[in-house]
């Protein structure tokens, strides 16, 4: 559903209200949603059945706010995975109370979970949108490779 919506969104839309412009589209696309068959396998956690969408991320912003993942750690090694079988009305009010509250992230409708690798099957084939780059379609494995990143900081003369 996040692909539909960044692909939907109008370009005079986006220049006169910039990020606003992602968040009506995604109420446009809650209303017209359209169900995939998917398969997630992983150690912590199987599915199979209906979804509207699938997140897998290793870090806590989507679309610039911090709405499914606000205490993500980058540094875990694991993904944080959000599975929304439907969209509705209902799961926006549990997102946003836990957002406010340090309350489970299940709910009726989603599931929340961990895991390093993660094996997604879906019919149709989706497209994947790896922070704006949609290069890839499912089946898929997704790992999250920890102490992978090497960064140096400190002082730097030219």
């Amino acid at each position: 559903m996040i692909t539909h919506v960044s692909e939907s969104i109008d370009p005079d839309t986006k220049e006169k209200f910039g990020r606003l412009s992602y968040y009506l589209s995604a109420a446009k696309s809650f209303q017209t949603w359209e169900p995939f068959d998917i398969s997630i396998s992983s150690k912590e956690f199987q599915f199979d059945g209906q979804a509207a969408m699938f997140l897998a991320v290793n870090g806590p912003f989507t679309g610039g706010i911090r709405p499914f993942f606000p205490d993500t750690d980058i540094q875990d090694g694991k993904l944080d995975c959000l599975l929304i079988e439907e969209p509705s009305t209902s799961f926006i009010w549990d997102v946003l109370l836990n957002r406010l509250s340090d309350t489970s992230k299940e709910g009726q409708g989603y599931h929340y979970f961990q895991s390093s690798e993660i094996s997604i099957k879906t019919a149709p084939q989706q497209l994947i949108d790896c922070d704006g780059e949609r290069q890839h379609r499912t089946p898929s494995v997704v790992k999250c490779l920890q102490n992978q990143l090497l960064t140096l900081t400190g002082d730097v003369s030219f």
